[in-house]
């Protein structure tokens, strides 16, 4: 499992420009019932990724690391 903290870090670092752009492709936790979240979940190889990294970008953590980098 990656350090997201580290390595937003080092890319909110790298970024240029007056409205530097960085994408990525979360995954929201779903609103459905159970058994469709379940086969979602077994189409998407890499959903548990996706949904961390969701929950990183709405933490308190990554609003301040936001703020110590100027965004």
């Amino acid at each position: 499992n990656a350090n997201l903290n580290d390595l937003w870090e080092s890319w909110l670092s790298q970024l240029h420009g007056k409205r530097p752009l960085i994408m990525c492709h979360v995954a929201v936790p779903s609103q459905l019932n159970q058994q469709i979240e379940q086969n979602e979940v077994a189409q998407d190889l890499i959903y548990s990724a996706r949904l961390n990294e969701y929950k990183w970008l709405v933490s308190d953590n990554f609003k301040i690391l936001r703020g110590a980098k100027g965004y």
